[in-house]
């Protein structure tokens, strides 16, 4: 499923997101080479979710920026569900 990242925080051991489905709920950035930069160190961390039933970490893919309706930009991922 994909889903925009709205929120980054210090988590004890690594960074941790949350995640909305819509454009307008993600954290965004003003301009191209900053969020370029973000997405780059996003994807270069990694974002591992842990599956309810299972218990078992999957790895978030395919990270994109998205342009926002009134400007500025977003990160998406593909987040196993």
């Amino acid at each position: 499923m994909r889903l925009y990242i709205a929120n980054r925080v210090n988590g004890p051991h690594c960074p941790l997101y949350d995640f909305h489905e819509t454009v307008a709920s993600g954290i965004w950035w003003d301009t191209q080479a900053r969020v370029e930069a973000a997405c780059e160190l996003i994807a270069r961390e990694g974002i591992s979710v842990r599956q309810p039933f299972t218990g078992n970490d999957q790895t978030c893919t395919d990270f994109r920026i998205e342009p926002r309706l009134h400007g500025g930009y977003v990160i998406s991922c593909e987040v196993p569900m």
